[in-house]
């Protein structure tokens, strides 16, 4: 017991040295590559970058990742995948296989290294509490759909627990409005107590860190057209739950 609890306390150190090793070479490598590709390869560079850098994190973290459906072929069309949030690795998670910009809360931005890491890997900034820095957010998410790039976000709003999924947001759904985008909804299922709820950022990230190795289920659903339907929010938030409820029966059958 002593000798488990020592690891324990150990591991969130460990990990994060870990990965900012990872993230300090890798984000190094990946300017080093574009600025000796030409023009016309450069995001396709920075994006497999940015696959690698999301699944090394994730081994770092401990996450065995089980996972229902798969990811479709890019279509040449914009994509917007649509997700539950439950907890910050949703964010790798999401990079790892759809690469593109994710969404995220505003304060990673001022964090060493992951901040800088995160601007790089051009992730979309918003403070909730600061309707100036939802509208930015919003007119982002629309000048990456409209140059045609994958934007993941979580229509929830913010993190909770469990399996149900809140109503959603019309916000970032009514940004790929009149563009021609699809949608790929994704349910994911954490075990409890990975979630992250009440507790402070870091103190959520100190906590999973600690765990030796988690279980997160990830059902990804068919591509559709995106839909302007006044009830469109309500539609795709019924989707994302049934394909939480999928992820979850395979994480147990995983024994997760």
């Amino acid at each position: 017991m002593p000798l488990e609890r020592a690891l324990s306390l150990a591991r969130p150190a460990t990990r994060g040295l870990a990965t900012a090793a990872w993230t300090v070479g890798l984000f190094g490598a990946v300017q080093t590559h574009m600025r000796l590709s030409s023009a016309a390869e450069r995001q396709a560079t920075f994006d497999r970058y940015m696959v690698a850098w999301a699944r090394g994190f994730m081994r770092l973290a401990g996450v065995r990742l089980v996972r229902v459906g798969r990811v479709e072929p890019p279509s040449g069309r914009a994509r917007l995948v649509i997700a539950n949030h439950r907890a910050a690795m949703d964010i790798p998670i999401l990079l790892a296989h759809f690469a593109g910009s994710v969404v995220s809360r505003g304060d990673i931005a001022t964090w060493p290294v992951l901040g800088q890491g995160a601007k790089d890997a051009q992730v979309i900034f918003v403070d909730q509490d600061s309707p100036k820095s939802r509208i930015q957010a919003l007119r982002q998410i629309r000048a990456r759909l409209e140059s045609g790039r994958t934007v993941s976000v979580f229509p929830e709003g913010t993190t909770f627990d469990g399996d149900e999924v809140r109503p959603f947001f019309r916000g970032a759904l009514a940004m790929g409005k009149g563009v021609d985008v699809e949608v790929v909804p994704v349910g994911l299922a954490y075990p409890e107590g990975a979630e992250y709820t009440e507790d402070a950022f870091l103190t959520h990230v100190e906590k999973f860190a600690s765990i030796p190795r988690i279980t997160v289920g990830m059902a990804i659903g068919e591509p559709t057209t995106l839909s302007d339907d006044k009830g469109a929010a309500e539609m795709y938030r019924e989707v994302v739950q049934g394909l939480v409820n999928d992820a979850r029966r395979a994480a147990q059958r995983a024994g997760g």
